[in-house]
């Protein structure tokens, strides 16, 4: 629609392009489809009461609203741009394993224990993968010693 090289990338319809969409539109309107597309959300809507303008006067007006969930049907609050660095963050420390500090300078973080502390999480497969391994090393059957 606003495809002008001086137009903004998301430009706002309401206000013609002349400027962009903030942040929780692009959440809505892109975001969280396309992670419903990608199967981490899943999605149901609901009817609700809004009151809306009609004429210059009030009138509640029932719409349908998306609510989103997680894989574990979790019904999903917080969800936008943000949550990209933190799986940029767990990607990179727990799949690629790369060192904390090119993690912390990737996300522009002044130490690498903040990134791993607030923005790392751990891996449930290497999770498994290391309870495993401990638990063969405690009931690792030891050879029979000769008589």
């Amino acid at each position: 629609m606003y495809g002008k090289d001086t137009d903004w990338i998301f430009a706002s319809s309401r206000t013609k392009g002349t400027t962009p969409r903030v942040g929780n539109m692009l959440v809505r309107s892109f975001l969280y489809p396309a992670a419903v597309k990608a199967g981490v959300l899943t999605t149901t809507n609901v009817k609700v009461m809004r009151t809306k303008k009609k004429k210059g006067k009030k009138v509640a007006v029932e719409v349908e609203v998306p609510i989103y969930f997680d894989r574990k049907g979790n019904r999903v609050k917080r969800f936008g741009f943000h949550q990209f660095r933190h799986s940029l963050s767990s990607f990179l420390t727990t799949k690629k394993k790369v060192d904390p500090k090119t993690a912390q300078t990737a996300l522009r973080q002044s130490n690498a224990a903040f990134t791993l502390d607030k923005y790392t999480q751990t891996d449930n497969e290497e999770l498994l993968a290391a309870q495993n391994l401990m638990l063969d090393a405690i009931f690792k059957t030891v050879p029979q010693a000769v008589q």
